[in-house]
């Protein structure tokens, strides 16, 4: 897997070996939050992408693991060419070795050792404190990746000590739950002539079959049967698929993510299926949205990231952007940034024919967005 590195502070910077596992829980308890062995297991042993455990950690002699640098792999469809490439987790340090260089050294080495290794490209969705660290080992910004929220209980995305303006947080709470509440007739004119089937574990073949059928060439992750038995086994939340029949044969579909976060009962659109609007039927996409938001009905807030869902027919729901007022006052997109690993005998910047650094190149959802 490569040797490890020493350098100054007596670091060893290497790949994870299957002794670290205590102390690799032990540091992201203590730094990020709970964490399991079952959770640990399905995102870095079980990704069907890779045979190696995709992380980097620093090992110091006294303490052990005080740096982690993990990594999940996906394979992406670019253009016509299909490639592994790497999402960017959070580097992980413990607070007596930080301001050492470690942030820097473990993401150098993995882009190092990737380099020229199967993984074409990398991207991630850091916040502002390990932003400007990303930017300095080569990371370009690509987007600012809007969400759109049904919000049912605003304290949710509105914070109360957001900087509201003119708007009062009173006058914001009601504009976003009015949304969500003035849509409630689009749920009650719903009929495109078949059924909407739901499943509490998705059927990863029928998905990957209507999967399938998607033209979209922009990045994303390849939905196959593999990663619809791995993506959504993750232990920490609870998945439903919401397939639309019309005479028995499936014609779209809607997976959704529920868990109890910090901002309560969340449920998230992972993805439609096929990823691609122009294969989809309208009005079997509204059918699913409106089976959706109403199972959602007690979740504090339904979000949808990117644009692969019409951003016009999530508005007659009740979804409200990120980007703009009255949720910009409390929230924001996220960021994406993008590493290029070509080797010297490939274009940099340039996969399928596709500049990865575009963000119009980008099909993504939540499913590539993080772990949840």
């Amino acid at each position: 897997m490569g040797d490890g590195q020493s350098g100054g502070d007596d670091y060893t910077i290497r790949f994870f070996e299957p002794a670290d596992r205590n102390d690799f829980l032990g540091l992201y308890r203590s730094v990020m939050g709970p964490a399991t062995e079952a959770w640990f297991r399905w995102k870095y042993e079980d990704n069907p992408y890779v045979a190696h455990v995709p992380v980097v950690v620093a090992v110091d002699d006294t303490d052990g693991v005080v740096a982690a640098r993990p990594q999940v792999p996906y394979r992406m469809q670019a253009g016509e060419t299909r490639t592994l490439a790497l999402r960017f987790g959070d580097t992980i340090v413990h607070e007596d070795h930080r301001r050492k260089g470690l942030f820097t050294r473990t993401t150098a080495f993995a882009m190092d050792y990737y380099s020229g290794q199967p993984p074409r490209f990398a991207f991630n969705f850091p916040n502002s404190l390990s932003e400007p660290g990303y930017r300095n080992v080569g990371g370009e910004l690509v987007q600012e990746l809007v969400t759109r929220y049904r919000v049912h209980d605003p304290g949710s995305v509105i914070d109360e000590g957001s900087p509201a303006g003119a708007d009062s947080l009173a006058s914001v709470g009601g504009r976003v739950v009015s949304a969500a509440r003035t849509a409630e007739r689009t749920l009650r004119d719903v009929d495109f002539g078949g059924s909407v089937v739901r499943y509490e574990d998705p059927p990863a073949e029928r998905l990957a079959g209507l999967a399938s059928r998607a033209t979209e060439r922009r990045v994303h992750a390849v939905r196959d049967e593999p990663f619809y038995r791995w993506r959504f086994a993750n232990p920490r939340w609870s998945y439903d698929s919401y397939v639309a029949e019309r005479d028995g044969e499936a014609v779209a579909a809607l997976i959704t993510g529920t868990a109890r976060t910090e901002r309560g009962t969340v449920t998230n659109v992972m993805e439609p299926v096929p990823i691609d609007r122009t294969v989809r039927p309208r009005a079997a996409m509204r059918a699913l949205l409106a089976a959706v938001v109403e199972d959602a009905s007690d979740s504090t807030l339904v979000a949808v990231a990117g644009d692969t869902v019409d951003p016009g027919l999530l508005r007659r729901f009740g979804f409200l952007p990120d980007d703009r007022r009255p949720l910009s006052l409390g929230a924001s997109p996220s960021r994406q940034i993008a590493y290029d690993l070509a080797d010297a005998g490939e274009q940099a910047w340039q996969v399928g024919g596709l500049d990865i650094r575009r963000p119009e190149n980008w099909a993504l959802t939540f499913s590539e967005h993080d772990s949840r």
